[in-house]
């Protein structure tokens, strides 16, 4: 798919650099997959969402791991995770306390943060092909933040995040 003829220091410098970025994928599969799974019972259509966002992160995962072979690093990440969900329990009890707008938060602001940087590093890619590819990781980013976006504001007949402890920032128009 790529040409792994550019192996020179800044390609492989690069490369090392994406690795981070291959692990933040790895952490988007885990937090979707496991919201997929959680709101399954109780919010069919969120489920469903929170599943095509996982297999769209997935398919960013692959494409940044072929990169990084392409560019001569080796895709390698760190499997110590961070999650934000983890704590929701599967009795459908995060409905009436507020964790389905808290996960939706949390999931934009990580999206607005993942399609930031992939901008950045486009504009920073040793190659054209390794910054269209990162545009085009970015752009799916912005979709995803369109989506949940519209997924929060179905929401709001849920009062905000009340019982979760608080997001910090489920007012809609701090995205």
């Amino acid at each position: 798919m790529y040409n792994r003829n550019n192996s020179n220091k800044d390609c492989l410098a690069f490369a090392r650099m994406l690795n981070t970025d291959l692990a933040s994928e790895i952490s988007a599969i885990t937090e979707y997959t496991y919201g997929s799974v959680v709101f399954n019972d109780c919010e069919e259509e969120l489920s469903k969402l929170f599943g095509k966002i996982a297999a769209t992160e997935m398919h960013h995962f692959r494409t940044l791991s072929e990169l990084i072979f392409s560019l001569g690093g080796n895709p390698s990440l760190n499997t110590s995770l961070h999650t934000h969900h983890s704590d929701m329990g599967a009795d459908c009890s995060h409905r009436q306390n507020g964790c389905v707008r808290r996960f939706l938060c949390d999931s934009i602001r990580d999206e607005i943060s993942a399609n930031a940087r992939y901008l950045k590093l486009a504009e920073c890619a040793p190659t054209e092909c390794a910054a269209d590819i990162l545009r085009n990781i970015a752009n799916d980013e912005a979709q995803h933040v369109k989506l949940l976006q519209s997924a929060l504001t179905g929401y709001g007949r849920y009062g905000g995040c009340g019982g979760c402890g608080g997001c910090g920032g489920c007012d809609e128009k701090t995205f």
